[in-house]
């Protein structure tokens, strides 16, 4: 039995990043022979096992084959007469199909540090067709690395273009794409992943509604979080588009509503000291701050990402000023709309004395 550190672990640590989890191939072992070890298998469908100590993943060698459509159509085949090489030939990049060995020796039989010293994203073997994620995971990688100088290399995307010509993204769940998206969406240059996207056929498949002049917008904010890039992309569209793309993407409701909220109502968050209290009340309103105070943090907090204002804490502030206003605070005895319309009025009196 043999161990190598494998994968993105290599790959960092080349690079000179921080690691932050190690993946690692056991060769020569069974099943049998983990668990009788101490290792906990927790693959479905895949020899993977955590170790006993670290927690960190191994799974044995192994290789795939394609015996139908979808990510689950793969037969995955694993064994002690599995090599490492075999292993590594079924990764997606040469710069992810690098192992070192518990002496520091590299194996690399597919040019992995080459391509990393010459700062290129090329595809490990034609084996790379048989997953349509991995269209999106190199698109991820280019995001990930272009402030570095890299590239994908032009025999790669010929292989990326023939894959969409040939309808293979139909295979995608949606489950997988949004996954994707997430991740790229917190790399550091994340309009490159729609950008290349976009140039290689795929986003017309994936996102048709996503425009050239949104992903321009995401290429010039300065804005960090996930949910904020997200709204940006979007910011062109309707409700009713904005509504139809997350219910395909498969998205949470509250990443629904959170966008919706942040297109529809960023401008008019932002001129907050040109509003005057009525208009103020009527934002916390339309976005249901009162009922809803934690996804008016978030509102709150994706606005100011995207603008660049710090104006998040005063329109918390004019929030609590709202919810502070109680029934027993209106001196007039009345019930009803008309006590609705007396608490509103000091709602907006006390808003005034503050903005």
């Amino acid at each position: 039995m043999k161990t190598y550190l494998v994968g993105g672990a290599v790959r960092d640590r080349l690079l000179g990043q921080t690691v932050s989890e190690k993946d690692w191939v056991v060769v020569g072992a069974t099943e049998g022979e983990m668990l009788a070890l101490g290792f906990r298998e927790v693959g479905k469908g895949f020899p993977v096992f955590l170790h006993p100590e670290t927690n960190e993943e191994y799974a044995l060698a192994r290789i795939e084959r394609k015996v139908g459509p979808g990510h689950r159509g793969f037969q995955c085949i694993s064994g002690p007469d599995v090599t490492l090489e075999e292993d590594l030939e079924r990764r997606d990049l040469t710069i992810n199909s690098i192992a070192e060995t518990e002496a520091g020796k590299f194996i690399d039989p597919h040019g992995g540090r080459r391509d990393l010293k010459s700062k290129i994203l090329r595809h490990t073997s034609t084996a790379f067709r048989e997953d349509p994620l991995r269209i999106l995971r190199l698109a991820r990688f280019y995001a990930r690395y272009y402030h570095l100088g890299f590239c994908i290399h032009e025999e790669t995307t010929q292989l990326v273009e023939s894959m969409i010509r040939n309808n293979e993204l139909e295979e995608l769940t949606t489950e997988r794409v949004l996954l994707e998206i997430d991740k790229a969406l917190i790399t550091k240059d994340p309009a490159i992943f729609f950008t290349y996207l976009a140039e290689v056929g795929a986003a017309r498949i994936l996102w048709p509604e996503i425009q050239v002049a949104a992903i321009d917008r995401l290429s010039r904010s300065l804005a960090l979080s996930r949910e904020s890039r997200f709204a940006l992309l979007l910011q062109d569209l309707d409700q009713r588009e904005i509504k139809y793309l997350c219910r395909r993407l498969k998205t949470s409701k509250n990443r629904l509503e959170l966008t919706t909220l942040v297109v529809i109502h960023i401008d008019t968050w932002s001129k907050l000291h040109e509003l005057t209290a009525t208009a103020c009340a009527n934002l916390i309103d339309l976005t249901d701050g009162l009922r809803k105070k934690d996804r008016f943090i978030q509102f709150n907090i994706a606005c100011e990402d995207i603008t660049g204002l710090n104006l998040a804490d005063k329109w918390q502030e004019v929030r609590d000023i709202m919810a502070d206003v109680k029934a027993d605070d209106i001196k007039v005895d009345a019930t009803g709309s008309a006590l609705g319309k007396l608490i509103r009025q000091e709602q907006i009196r006390r808003i005034g004395n503050t903005i």
